[in-house]
């Protein structure tokens, strides 16, 4: 810049990409749970510079750009259930990628307490995990469907209990079920015993009973031990 003759030292200037190069050819998958969590790869042309991308306006992680600007990876946040506008963010600007739709995640569970009970049926089970509905799950165990009416769901869908029904003895597996598919299963095993297990209804009246007979047989043993001292 010349001033009364004279100009100024130049001055550096940054262009900053706004992401117009960018070219998005593909995005894999283009579906996934709405737990978030799936790792997206999106191809194109004219990615570098970006810095981001965005799921439905909320930032995804562990975003990657390869070298040459033609890949990103990045793990999908978690996010309503529905389709969502994907956008690649640059320093000056953002480029639009094909649309990523959010699915009910199925519901996982991590344990059965307890994991045995008797033939006869009638135990408790509490099983905890995530994504279960208060309503809207069902759980399967020895080929019989325990209906969701007869399911107990924690509001924040993190616990279950339902009652076993009878079956042979022997380890049988536990699914539980929702809107958004099945779960993996575990493990129950059905025992044959005259005595109740962890979880029966009739466990706690059983044990008090068992108490009441042993104090009795204390009581009669401590008096005939008195009267033969007598």
């Amino acid at each position: 810049m010349a001033v009364n003759g004279g100009s100024s030292a130049p001055l550096d200037y940054a262009y900053l990409a706004d992401g117009s190069a960018a070219v998005v050819t593909g995005l894999t998958p283009t579906t996934g749970p709405d737990s978030g969590g799936t790792r997206v790869t999106i191809t194109g042309t004219g990615f570098a510079g970006a810095t981001g991308v965005t799921f439905g306006g909320l930032p995804g992680t562990g975003f990657t750009v390869n070298p040459a600007g033609t890949a990103i990876t990045v793990v999908t946040p978690p996010n309503t259930v529905g389709v969502a506008e994907v956008r690649l963010v640059f320093p000056a600007g953002t480029a639009t990628a094909p649309a990523f739709s959010y699915q009910t995640a199925p519901p996982v569970i991590d344990a059965l307490s307890p994991d045995q009970g008797a033939t006869r049926g009638g135990t408790t089970v509490t099983v905890s995990g995530s994504g279960f509905v208060p309503g809207g799950t069902v759980v399967t165990i020895c080929g019989r469907t325990i209906q969701a009416s007869e399911v107990t769901v924690t509001a924040d869908g993190s616990s279950l209990t339902f009652r076993t029904p009878a079956c042979a003895a022997g380890s049988t597996t536990v699914v539980v079920s929702t809107a958004g598919g099945d779960s993996g299963g575990l493990t129950f095993r059905y025992v044959s015993r005259k005595l109740p297990v962890t979880g029966d209804a009739v466990a706690t009246s059983l044990t008090a009973g068992a108490m009441l007979v042993v104090a009795g047989s204390f009581l009669v043993l401590l008096t005939w031990r008195r009267q033969r001292t007598d």
